[in-house]
């Protein structure tokens, strides 16, 4: 299924690029996105998580199915809030051909 995904992904444009994260109850991910990535989207694919970064004061529960953007170039944390694993994907724009021809 997320080999299906991924090819699903890629075929959005050459620059889109997909990452696929599990993470087990109470368990939570620091991440940080540089802002060379653009239009940044984190989807649960099984289980929920509750996403936060610096700019919001309060959890987002995302469900699984549901999506939320990602703010760029800053920390975030999502956390598995589920009672059973939870598996979730970034999708995102990388921008590297844009850049190695500037």
């Amino acid at each position: 299924k997320l080999e299906e995904i991924q090819q699903h992904v890629y075929t959005w444009s050459n620059e889109t690029d997909v990452l696929f994260v599990a993470d087990f109850p109470e368990m939570h991910l620091d991440n940080y996105i540089t802002s060379n990535f653009t239009n940044v989207t984190l989807t649960v694919l099984e289980g929920e998580v509750a996403y936060s970064d610096k700019k919001q004061e309060c959890d987002v529960v995302v469900p699984k199915g549901s999506s939320v953007p990602i703010v760029t170039g800053q920390f975030h944390k999502v956390k598995t809030i589920s009672s059973y694993p939870a598996c979730y994907m970034y999708t995102y724009n990388s921008n590297k051909e844009r850049k190695e021809t500037e």
